[in-house]
C-alpha cells in the first residue's frame, strides 16, 4: 500500500497536501484504513487506503467525520480527471483528493462490497 500511496500522492496528504522529508529523504505519510482490519477481509485493498500527514490521519482517528453523500459523490466522481470527495472532518469542510486511479480502486470496493451484502 506504502508503495501506491507514494506513486500516487509523492506522500503528500490528500487533505492538506502536507508532508516532509525523513531522515532516509523519503517523505512521511500515514497510511489510513477506511475500514479496520477487524471488520473486513478485504483491508489490503488499495481503494481502502487514504495518504495522510500525521494531524490528518489523527484527526480521521480521532475527530468526527461527516459525509452524507459519500456514496453519490464516489459514483459521480470517477470520470472526472482530479476527483475530489467533499467531507466534514471535526466541523471543518475539507476535501479529499484522489489520484484517477485511486478513486476507481475505491469505486470497485464498495460495488465489491455492496455485491457480497446483497447474497
Amino acid at each position: 500500500m506504502r508503495i501506491f500511496l507514494k506513486e500516487e500522492y509523492k506522500g503528500k496528504c490528500q487533505i492538506c497536501d502536507y508532508t516532509f522529508p525523513k531522515r532516509n529523504s523519503q517523505p512521511y505519510f500515514e497510511g489510513l484504513y477506511l475500514v479496520s482490519q477487524t471488520r473486513a477481509r478485504w483491508i489490503d485493498d488499495r481503494g481502502n487506503v487514504l495518504c495522510l500527514c500525521a494531524n490528518c490521519c489523527a484527526k480521521f482517528k480521532q475527530g468526527s467525520i461527516g459525509a452524507e453523500d459519500i456514496l453519490e459523490q464516489i459514483e459521480e466522481k470517477v470520470e472526472k480527471s482530479n476527483p475530489v470527495l467533499h467531507i466534514q472532518l471535526c466541523g471543518e469542510d475539507v476535501n479529499i483528493r484522489f489520484s484517477k486511479k485511486h478513486i476507481i480502486y475505491l469505486q470497485a470496493l464498495l460495488n465489491a462490497s455492496s455485491q457480497n451484502d446483497s447474497h
